[in-house]
Formats: structure tokens, C-alpha cells, sequence
């Protein structure tokens, strides 16, 4: 063994001799890595070429003129466009208007009913997250099933089940018995790529059942679809001549699947535009395959682009693999989890994470991740796998034995993995398993795992790099966790954990620790030792807390928090005078967390300390209840703040807010200015998302010509006082989301709004009566939010919180 050592260490020597010699590296930052992109990933998202006539057909069946419930089923091969088709016609503005409540739930292969429901009701309220029923996790099949009645009647409603796979009568007996016949043409539409769903009976009383079929593209919209993706940067996204039969050629061979076409569209894209370099794809003898009857085509096209990747995207895209079917994968989770397993290459000038960032941006824009949701300033917020990208690299990586999930019963694959992901464990985690040979292991906690009381963890995870047991009930992390000296990345977010053991210090190669809505409220004193350390997640958000004070609160840390040199992410602590003094020695902190800081010298200090953390990117400050947070001490701002959240009681305005050139997210709480915050925050032309939240005492707000530029979300929240709001024509031109709520001397909706021609959504939430009135039909400031297609109004009626659409 000690010979063998030596023998690797000097082919390392040498491949490093070389790659210096050959300066591997400057071709390696300038090549396809980090210059492939050459439009927004995100950009071209919602670009649908072929199925126009299908959501048309679909509005048409919505609006005729027989006033019964629909049932509609769509379906077709896997990547046809399903449901890309669905998607448009169920965020169509017109739909929007027409629906009281919605509710898209997608489902796995092998669903439960009552996490169906859960899901359904989750939807429907999900508005707000304080409105979410605090107990719907233990509710039984009967509680989900009244819940649901209850919300759903008197409602017309629409109910998207997406790629359902099978649909058994008992089972559709279960489901129908939650959902209300209203026969006011409420709609519930089912996608399947299997035609006995699609075909069934479904027996709803007094309703319609349409099917629609999703046929292959024809030739000329296939040809379309495929030059708007390979030749994004040729004028009018035209073939070369050159090349025309050769790309037609391999457009015959997708068979019309609009997702094949554009994976092969971006394989191409990438390739340089010469004959010999097309029909090496072309007559790539793999192709012959799809001869066999038995060969699925869209999967081999799929695989052309697997193999097309570059070597460390392979690895990244195989990863998500170890997520369960449809789950929404968290940007910044995947990005951690990637460094974590040392996926991601140092990049001169560049943090891990934002080279990370650049690996999932180019999974997205070359098809094979699909973003789900974005944040305030476009960027991806969480992804998912489409089910055949999916398929693909489960089957790719047990052949490598790279990563096996498991689910009861089907253990034969587990024995040699090297990352295990339990996607069904509803008892204790199985201890039948040798897990001395994993570096990875993953629980994804079910809703019936939730119910359980205690778990206890397996042993002998010798080699274990990522441990990932997010939401899984477990109580107690034995003293054995000190032992995983290889362990980089340690997610216990969302698990009962009270207490975090001592042995924890031990873990000197430790990257992330995130033990976020846990129930621990100390660090133990050896964490101090955690000298890797880059991410410290520990703060404790209640939803049931939203519109109080204390909505978040930090963890106690009994140490010297400077000695942990390389943090990037803390958040978040509660503040000492010790913490507030040492932190200006933290000069790699991108992101910081306080709570509980206390007017007077601390506060002089916090502000002392800010001003040296010059990479900081986002600051959240929480004064002790009471306290004031006077941040004019404050002279220099950190230069790179993009996101900022003062909850706490402000003097006035600082003065610096203006020089914020790269805010993108201001939030003031509890700040109770008497002065008006929107002339010292208007100029801030790259902010998207402002919230005031009982942070303004006065009783006017006047929104002038040219102010907030590229503002998208705006939220005024108890704004105790205001009676009125002012928006002049060309403010907030790019605004989609206004949420008034508690503004109880408001009696009028905001002068202007029809200037808002944007404006997606539009929520009143605990609004005075006459308010609301005035917007419903026949009010008299009806007429200026008809361009808006959903208005929510979220009410109380003896404590109890109560939705209704106004659209």
C-alpha cells in the first residue's frame, strides 16, 4: 500500500507538471465551462413552438356555454408537451380571472393519497405561509378530506394532477371524495403518458370528460423548434445552407418530441458550425439502436446529451438523482451538497459558489434541469428533473454504482453504492446494509415518516462525506457523528434535534452545518473547532409568527466565533458584546445573520464591526425586543450588499441607504419611522423586492414619475396610519406583485393603479371592509384593476383566516 501511495503521488506531480506546462488553466476559464452561455438560461423558459392550438382548444371547451364541471385528461408520449400545454392554459390571464382557487400537485409514480391532499391543501394556501394550517401534517384521510370540502365549496376551482401514471378506481374513489361537485364548470385536468388513465371513466356527476391527445410536432414546426435553440446566435436563428441537410436530418430522427428537439437543439448548439463536425453526430453509430423496436428514441437522444457533457457536469447532473421523483431541489442546498463531494473546481477570482452557480446555469440552459421556481431578480430558486432526464441518470448511475435510491423492499442495488438516497422509510432507517463503503447518505422524510416519534441512525459511515437527513424526526445524534473525520456537509434543518453533541468538533473537514427549525438553542464549545467550516445555517423561522417581532430567532454561540476563519454564510446568532467585537475579523463572510442586539454601545460596535466586511452580500439585524437599531453609526456601508432586513425600531432613514447601488431585496420591520423611507430608498434603481412592515407612521405614500425602475415585488404591511397611496404614471413600471395588508385607515385602493400594467397579483390581506368592497363587481374601483388576473382577499371570522378571489 505504502509503495502504491508513492506511485500516485508522483503521477500527481506529474499530471500537475503538465497541466502547468500546457497552461491547462487559462484554456479552462476562457473554454466552454464558463463562455457556453450566450443568452440567460431562463430567458427562453416559456418559448413554445407548435401547441397554440391546443390551449385554444382547451379555453374553448372551459368556455362553452354548458354549465357543468370539467373533467379533462391530456396525454401523450413522454416529452411530448403535456404539461408545457396545461401550464400555459393554467397561468393563462383569462383562466386566472375565471378561477376562484388552483391548486398544481404533481405526482410520483407511486403516490399516497393523503400526501396528495396534503399537497393539494398547501397549494391552495399557498399564498401566505402563515395561513398554512399549522397541524395538516398529522391530520388523517377524514381531516384532509373535510378540510378540503370545506375550503372548495362555493368555489370554482381548477385542479392540475400532473403525469399521473396509474389511476386505479378505488383510487380515484379516495380522491373524488374530497372534491365537491359544484357544477358552476370548476375543472380538474389530468396529464398521463399512459392512454388507459387518460381514457378512464372517471364518473363525476353532472360533468364533461374531454381527452386531448398531444400529437408529435409537424415537420415544419420540429424545424422551427430546433433552429430557435441551436442557432441562438446566428441572425433570424437561421440553418446555414451548409448545414440545412444534415440538421434536418437529425431533426427527422426526434420523431416530432418537442423535448428531444431541443436537447439535441442545445447539443448542437455547441458544436462548431461545420459539415464534418454535424455528421459526426450524425452518423454516430449509436444511432442504429434506435432501430430496435424495443428502444425508447427520446431516451437515446437524451443520452447523446448526458454523454456531450463536460466531465465535472456529468457528475452534477447524476447527483440530482439521488432527490426523489418531482421533488423541488433548493438552488443553494444542490450547490453546497456539489462542493461538498468536490465536484466544484477552484476557479481563480471566483468563490466555490459561484462557480457552482455557473454549473447549474448551464444544466438549465442545456435542458437538463427545469427551473420551478425563481427569485426576486429572475435567478433559478429551485429546480427539478423532468421524469425521462430523470429515468436517464438512475440508470446511469447504477451501472457506475455513482448513486442508488431506495425504496422498501428493493434493496439488491445497495450493497455496493457509494451514495444511498432513502426515499421510503416510514420505520426505523434498515440496519441490514453495509454502510462502511458510502461516502453519501441521504433520508427524505415522507409525510407518514413525520408522524413518527424517533429515529435511531446506522453506524460505521467510515468514508461518509454527506450526511442529509433534512426533516427526518429523529431526536438524538449519537456521539459516533465525531468519528466521520471525512464528513464536509451535515444538514439536520427540520429534525427534533435538541442538542448538538460534543464529539461535533471533531469534524475538522466539516463545510456545512445547517441545523435551521431545529430545536437546538446552544452550540456546543468545541464547534470552535470547526476550521473548514463555510456555511453555519442555525436560525429559527415560526410561520405562525410572520406579523409579530420576533419572527426569527438565532442560536447561542459559547465561543470565540472569529477563530472559524473561513465563513462565508452565518445565520444566524444572537448577539454578546464578545460576538458584536469580533466579528470585523471575519472578512470572509458573504452573509450574516444577528439577533437580539441591544441599543447603546452594542449597537456602535455592530456598526463598527459591518463596516470592515467588505464582501458581505446580505445582512440581517434583529434588535432585542424594545431596543432601538440606530444605524446611522454606520458611515460606509459594505460596498457589495444586495440583500438588507432591519427588523427593529429606526431613528430615522439612514443616511447610506442611497449609496446601495447593488440592493436587490430591502426589508424594514418594526422600524416605526415618522419620516417618509421611500425618499431615501426610491433612487435605488436595481432593488426588486421592498417590504415596510409597520416601518412607517405617516399617512402618505406618493410614488412619483421614474422612481424604482426595476422593482417587481412590493409589500406594505400594517402601515398603522396610512390612509393614503399615491402612484403617478412611469413609477414602478416592471411591478407584478403588490400585497396590502393590515393597512386599517386605508379605505381607498391606490391612486394610479391602473398604471401598473404589469401588475400579475394583487393581495389584500385583513383589509377594511369597506376597502375590499369598492373592488368587487359593481364597486367603483372595479374598473381599475380589470387588467389584473388574480386578486386574493385573505379575511378573519372569529380568528379563523378565510380566502376568497376577487378576480
Amino acid at each position: 500500500m505504502a509503495s502504491r501511495l508513492e506511485e500516485i503521488k508522483a503521477d500527481i506531480k506529474a499530471i500537475n507538471e503538465r497541466h502547468q506546462r500546457y497552461n491547462f488553466r487559462q484554456e479552462e476559464e476562457q473554454g466552454e465551462s464558463f463562455q457556453w452561455h450566450r443568452e440567460s438560461p431562463l430567458s427562453a423558459e416559456n418559448d413554445v413552438v407548435g401547441m397554440e392550438g391546443y390551449e385554444e382548444t382547451l379555453l374553448d371547451w372551459l368556455l362553452s356555454e354548458e354549465r357543468r364541471d370539467l373533467m379533462i385528461s391530456v396525454w401523450g408520449m413522454g416529452g411530448s408537451g403535456k404539461t408545457t400545454i396545461v401550464a400555459k392554459f393554467y397561468n393563462n390571464r383569462e383562466v386566472k380571472k375565471y378561477f376562484q382557487c388552483s391548486a398544481w400537485i404533481t405526482l410520483s409514480q407511486d403516490f399516497v393519497v393523503e400526501n396528495l391532499f396534503k399537497s393539494m391543501i398547501k397549494e391552495f394556501y399557498k399564498a401566505g405561509k402563515d395561513l398554512v394550517l399549522t397541524d395538516i401534517d398529522k391530520m388523517g384521510y377524514d381531516g384532509l378530506v373535510r378540510t378540503i370540502q370545506e375550503y372548495l365549496q362555493q368555489k370554482r376551482y381548477v385542479i392540475v394532477l400532473d403525469d399521473v401514471w396509474s389511476l386505479n378506481f378505488d383510487l380515484w374513489r379516495q380522491i373524488k371524495a374530497a372534491i365537491p361537485s359544484t357544477r358552476n364548470r370548476s375543472a380538474i385536468m389530468v396529464t398521463s403518458r399512459m392512454e388507459e388513465v387518460a381514457s378512464l371513466s372517471f364518473g363525476i356527476p353532472n360533468s364533461i370528460h374531454h381527452i386531448l391527445y398531444i400529437e408529435r410536432l409537424p415537420e415544419n414546426k420540429a424545424w422551427e423548434l430546433f433552429c430557435r435553440r441551436a442557432f441562438t446566435n446566428v441572425p433570424n436563428q437561421r440553418c446555414p445552407l451548409l448545414l440545412e441537410p444534415t440538421a434536418k436530418d437529425l431533426v427527422r430522427r426526434c420523431k416530432g418530441l418537442p423535448l428531444t428537439i431541443v436537447v439535441l437543439g442545445y447539443l448542437m448548439s455547441s458544436k462548431e458550425k461545420t459539415e464534418l463536425e454535424w455528421k459526426k453526430v450524425c452518423q454516430n453509430p449509436n444511432w442504429e439502436l434506435i432501430n430496435n423496436p424495443r428502444f425508447e428514441r427520446e431516451k437515446y437522444i437524451l443520452l447523446l446529451r448526458f454523454h456531450d457533457l463536460p466531465y465535472h457536469l456529468k457528475h452534477c447532473f447524476k447527483y440530482c438523482c439521488v432527490f426523489p421523483e418531482d421533488y423541488l431541489i433548493k438552488r443553494k442546498r444542490l450547490i453546497r451538497l456539489w462542493i461538498a463531494e468536490g465536484f466544484v473546481e477552484k476557479i481563480k477570482d471566483k468563490t466555490l459558489e459561484e462557480v457552482a452557480d455557473t454549473y447549474l446555469e448551464e444544466l438549465v440552459c442545456r435542458s437538463m434541469l427545469q427551473v420551478v421556481k425563481k427569485n426576486h431578480f429572475g435567478r433559478a430558486k429551485s429546480v427539478r428533473l423532468h421524469d425521462l432526464m430523470r429515468e436517464l441518470g438512475l440508470s446511469i448511475s447504477k451501472g457506475e454504482k455513482f448513486c442508488v435510491s431506495y425504496n422498501r423492499g428493493e434493496g439488491e442495488e445497495v450493497a455496493n453504492a457509494r451514495r444511498l438516497a432513502m426515499h421510503k422509510c416510514d420505520e426505523d432507517i434498515p440496519r441490514c446494509f453495509d454502510m462502511s463503503k458510502l461516502r453519501s447518505f441521504f433520508v427524505f422524510a415522507t409525510e407518514t415518516t413525520m408522524s413518527s416519534q424517533s429515529y435511531e441512525l446506522p453506524k460505521k459511515f467510515k468514508f461518509l462525506r454527506v450526511l442529509d437527513l433534512q426533516g427526518v424526526p429523529i431526536t438524538i445524534l449519537p456521539d459516533e457523528i465525531g468519528e466521520l473525520f471525512s464528513l464536509r456537509y451535515l444538514n439536520l434543518r427540520e429534525t427534533h434535534i435538541k442538542e448538538i453533541p460534543k464529539a461535533l468538533g471533531k469534524l475538522r473537514n466539516l463545510l456545512t452545518l445547517d441545523i435551521c427549525d431545529t430545536k437546538v438553542e446552544k452550540l456546543p464549545t468545541s464547534a470552535v473547532n470547526l476550521h473548514s467550516l463555510c456555511n453555519l445555517l442555525m436560525y429559527h423561522y415560526d410561520p405562525r409568527r410572520s406579523k409579530s417581532f420576533d419572527f426569527v430567532s438565532g442560536t447561542k454561540v459559547p465561543f470565540d466565533i472569529s477563530k472559524l476563519e473561513s465563513l462565508q454564510v452565518l445565520a444566524s446568532i444572537e448577539a454578546d458584546d464578545d460576538i458584536v467585537r469580533t466579528l470585523g475579523n471575519m472578512t470572509q463572510l458573504r452573509r450574516i445573520g444577528i439577533t437580539k442586539v441591544k441599543a447603546g454601545p452594542q449597537v456602535w460596535q455592530l456598526c463598527a464591526t459591518i463596516q470592515k466586511l467588505n464582501l458581505l452580500r446580505s445582512l440581517f439585524l434583529m434588535s432585542y425586543i424594545g431596543h432601538e437599531l440606530n444605524m446611522n453609526y454606520l458611515k460606509h456601508p459594505p460596498p457589495l450588499l444586495q440583500r438588507l432586513t432591519l427588523v427593529g425600531k429606526l431613528q430615522s432613514v439612514p443616511r447610506w441607504f442611497g449609496s446601495l447601488n447593488d440592493l436587490t431585496f430591502l426589508f424594514l420591520k418594526c422600524s416605526i419611522l415618522k419620516e417618509n423611507p421611500l425618499l431615501k430608498i426610491h433612487a435605488l434603481r436595481n432593488l426588486r423586492r421592498l417590504t415596510l412592515s409597520n416601518a412607517y407612521e405617516g399617512n402618505l405614500l406618493h410614488f412619483h414619475p421614474m422612481w424604482f425602475p426595476m422593482l417587481k415585488i412590493l409589500r406594505l404591511w400594517n402601515l398603522s396610519q396610512l390612509n393614503k397611496v399615491i402612484i403617478k404614471k412611469g413609477t414602478m413600471p416592471d411591478i407584478e406583485d403588490l400585497w396590502v395588508g393590515g393597512c386599517c385607515m386605508l379605505k381607498m385602493l391606490p391612486q394610479g393603479i391602473e398604471y401598473l400594467s404589469k401588475l400579475k397579483e394583487l393581495t389584500l390581506d385583513d383589509m377594511p371592509v369597506e376597502f375590499v368592497e369598492q373592488l368587487r363587481e359593481g364597486g367603483r374601483d372595479r374598473p381599475r384593476i380589470t387588467h389584473i388576473p388574480q386578486i386574493n382577499h385573505y379575511y378573519r371570522i372569529s380568528g379563523k383566516m378565510h380566502h376568497e378571489s376577487l378576480s
